[in-house]
């Protein structure tokens, strides 16, 4: 995981790519 970005910025990152995959 990135810990240079914002929790939510990391969350919004992990949803989109998570919907993309699927």
């Amino acid at each position: 995981l990135i810990t240079d970005v914002p929790s939510d910025l990391a969350v919004d990152v992990g949803a989109r790519s998570f919907n993309l995959h699927k």
